[in-house]
């Protein structure tokens, strides 16, 4: 909870000094999206969520591969990855709404739209 708590003032830091702003976190809680949202909202910003997902199995494989290279900051492992995906708030209406997903498959960035 400090994480996001900290990476809202940054962001609103930040915003308020004219930058433009990304957040990269996990945001498995819809309640910590939310408040984001309600920061842009609050300083008339563009909001946009970029969901990324791809199979279970393919997540699994990406893990052990980063883990047996031993060159990642993160020291998550399969278990974390389980934990994830078993306490993932799904995306709203309304954060569906300023979303893109982002599967398995190559994109292109000219392709996102930011509202």
């Amino acid at each position: 909870i400090k994480t996001y708590e900290r990476l809202k003032k940054l962001a609103e830091s930040l915003l308020l000094a004219g930058r433009s702003v990304i957040v990269d976190a996990t945001f498995l809680k819809q309640h910590e999206r939310e408040k984001f949202m309600a920061l842009a909202q609050k300083l008339n910003v563009p909001f946009h969520i970029l969901s990324f997902q791809a199979p279970e199995s393919v997540l699994q494989a990406r893990v052990i591969k980063r883990q047996a290279k031993k060159q990642d900051a993160s020291d998550a492992g399969v278990a974390v990855l389980e934990n994830q995906l078993k306490n993932n708030d799904p995306l709203t209406a309304r954060e569906s709404e300023c979303s893109t997903i982002i599967d398995n498959k190559p994109i292109n960035i000219d392709d996102i739209r930011i509202l």
